[in-house]
């Protein structure tokens, strides 16, 4: 049958990477910044990330590629984006890294927040909290030590303008754990919780408590040895994280390099996020991982059958590898091929591609490198999100593209970047393409100030036009705070409905690290729309512990 070639392809991909292993691992990461173009990423230890690597997010339920690394610090990156997702404040990013030397780092100031800030938008994917995509680590010899480490926030975000229209304003409390075998057993949980609310829309929330509740993780692992371990609740499973979150049971059993997993549960309600039983799934998977001192890969290969009240759904196989094909050349794709179908209500098995993705990028030099990528997944889904109507079309007319591109460092402080996109489908009106960059300027010195100038320009069939910013952020108080302002021109016709559309916005921010592992947020935003003027304020309070 058709789908043998898929796992012919597992096969060949994994066996092309077979060579003398050492152990590695997925950590997770928050964005403690984000300027028009760089975005600082916070880790707790940099340890095994390189320069020119790339970092990945959880989007429309996929892995997919989003930053490559440029400078390094011991516990955060600086990085350059490379596709249009919005990765707002406290984002989730996801790093492959690796126990081996680095090479070609360049010694960076913690340029990022002291303290990772919660999401002010969180996508379908980017649901787990920070480790829950961590693969975990054998004991040492010595035994297993306990490692707690979470945090606990509440914020409000107000929307207010001196237009007809009312204002909104909405707060969120979050709770993130993440607690490595508890006691020194071998027992680990992941927790990230929020609950938000609009003024004055409580009846919504006591309708049904999951309008207001989101939980992205809650499960407990439990590992029976340092190969095999249980994971029971709410969780994303790297390995089918294709499918996204579910309610269940996984078991994963870890031979030499391969890992092999059985999953089953229910998927959680589509319009609350909540429990829904009806919504039944089993499947199963087999990966290969490699680390080495001049290669590294991870391919899975999963199979997965998704019921609704009962009844076949969805039968799907999902295929997925990043690593180096070759020296400084990375890659990272994704194939989903539908199994099953229903023709005048009789199921038949079929083999149909439905999603694919695939992003190479190579290494120039210790100075640039050149990505390229071809995009035909699905639009994700947004449970939580702060973007506005430009911001929306801006991204849904960037997906399912090819894109190329870009980046040099011109100096030790002075980087360029390019990226252009093309689109033509079936469904779009007329050819969609987009063009820009941007030119940031970041000095390795502790009272710093940087500086990011860019503008692109893109044409789709609903909407044309360009826009441009500049931003800074500087650093005070010996690091203790940090203060960023910016503005952005925009420009945009709408066609169908015959509209044009020109916007200045300015905003500044500050964080400020109050007490040790306590810190405040604040992000205002002001934006002009011929008479209308557009306010947003941003305000948090975040303890560490």
């Amino acid at each position: 049958m058709k789908y043998r070639y898929l796992i012919f392809c597992f096969f060949l991909l994994a066996g092309s990477q077979i060579r003398g292993q050492d152990l590695s691992k997925n950590v997770t990461g928050q964005v403690s910044f984000v300027s028009s173009q760089n975005v600082y990423v916070r880790f707790t230890s940099t340890t095994g990330i390189s320069v020119h690597d790339t970092l990945f997010i959880s989007t429309g339920s996929r892995l997919v590629p989003a930053l490559v690394v440029d400078n390094i610090s011991p516990s955060s990156c600086l990085c350059t984006q490379l596709t249009g997702e919005s990765l707002p404040v406290g984002h989730l990013i996801i790093a492959r890294a690796r126990n081996i030397p680095r090479q070609a780092e360049i010694p960076l100031p913690d340029t990022s927040k002291p303290e990772a800030e919660p999401a002010k938008e969180i996508t379908k994917a980017a649901l787990p909290a920070a480790g829950e995509m961590s693969r975990s680590l054998p004991a040492e010899k010595k035994g297993r030590h306990e490692k707690i480490a979470g945090s606990l926030s509440a914020a409000s975000y107000s929307d207010f303008s001196n237009t007809p229209g009312p204002g909104d304003q909405r707060f969120r409390y979050t709770l993130s754990i993440n607690a490595a075998n508890i006691g020194n057993s071998p027992l680990s949980a992941d927790v990230y919780v929020s609950f938000r609310h609009r003024s004055g829309s409580w009846d919504e929330i006591r309708k049904n408590v999951f309008n207001g509740l989101k939980i992205y993780s809650l499960a407990l692992k439990y590992d029976i040895d340092t190969t095999m371990s249980l994971k029971l609740g709410r969780q994303i499973n790297q390995r089918i994280a294709n499918i996204g979150a579910f309610d269940g049971l996984a078991a994963e059993k870890s031979v030499g390099g391969f890992s092999f997993g059985l999953a089953g549960g229910s998927r959680p309600d589509y319009m609350t996020y909540g429990f829904d039983f009806n919504l039944m799934q089993f499947g199963g998977y087999i990966s290969y991982d490699h680390n080495s001192a001049d290669s590294y890969s991870s391919t899975s290969l999963a199979f997965m059958d998704q019921l609704n009240s009962g009844k076949t759904d969805r039968r799907f196989l999902y295929l997925q590898h990043s690593g180096l094909l070759a020296k400084n050349l990375s890659v990272f794709g994704s194939v989903e091929a539908d199994l099953y179908k229903l023709v005048n209500n009789q199921s038949q098995t079929s083999f149909s591609l439905t999603s694919f993705y695939f992003y190479l990028n190579y290494r120039l030099s210790d100075r640039a490198s050149v990505g390229v990528s071809y995009d035909a997944r699905k639009n994700p889904i947004y449970y939580e999100t702060a973007r506005t109507l430009l911001d929306t079309l801006r991204e849904n007319a960037l997906r399912q593209s090819y894109r190329v591109n870009a980046s040099i460092r011109l100096s030790s402080t002075l980087r360029l970047g390019i990226q252009s996109s093309y689109r033509y489908l079936k469904t779009d009106i007329k050819k969609s393409g987009s063009a820009g960059g941007y030119l940031s300027y970041t000095p390795k010195v502790k009272n710093y100030l940087a500086l990011t100038l860019s503008g692109d320009y893109i044409t789709t069939g609903y909407m044309n036009g360009y826009s441009g910013d500049l931003s800074f952020l500087t650093s005070l108080a010996k690091g203790r705070m940090q203060a960023g302002a910016g503005y952005r021109y925009q420009q945009y016709s709408l066609p169908e409905s015959l509209q044009n559309l020109t916007q200045h916005m300015a905003n500044v921010n500050v964080y400020w690290q109050l007490y040790k592992k306590l810190s405040l947020s604040v992000d205002y935003e002001l934006t002009f729309e011929g008479k209308a003027r557009y306010n947003r304020v941003y305000l948090q309070l975040l303890k560490r512990f």
